[in-house]
């Protein structure tokens, strides 16, 4: 059974068990388990921000130079800048929590591995600069 399954499965049930707790057993408990669901879904959301960055998917390793390297400036710009719209949105309540978290884990992950492959780049232009004064250091 999949992460997600499981933990909206265990959400409904302490929802569930919530409500009837607050009838049964009171409002602390309906609120302890309340917090406990919070909890939850905290870690769930840190867990998948960190799965989106630790497991890059492996062609995206890869060095980026000339176009590549242009494209992904642009992308990263695209990303921070959705970023700030989802941001926007949801300060004007036209995003829910969730849709808020689950957007923003997404573009962030993204826009990570983006600029990680932009900052991995760096060297290559490095070298061939050096490459090349050093090609023309010999031709003179």
């Amino acid at each position: 059974m999949s992460s997600m399954i499981w933990i909206k499965r265990l959400s409904f049930g302490l929802i569930l068990f919530a409500l009837g707790g607050a009838f049964f057993l009171g409002a602390a408990i309906a609120a302890l388990l309340l917090a406990a669901l919070s909890l939850l879904l905290v870690l769930w959301l840190l867990q998948r921000t960190a799965n989106s960055i630790l497991h890059e998917p492996p062609t995206e390793t890869q060095r980026a130079t000339g176009r590549r390297r242009k494209e992904l400036e642009r992308e990263k710009q695209d990303l921070l800048k959705a970023i700030k719209e989802i941001q926007f949105d949801h300060e004007m309540h036209k995003l829910s929590d969730e849709d808020f978290h689950a957007l923003t884990a997404t573009y962030r992950g993204r826009a990570l591995r983006v600029m990680r492959q932009l900052d991995e780049s760096g060297d290559d232009y490095r070298q061939l600069i050096e490459a090349d004064l050093a090609a023309l250091r010999d031709s003179q």
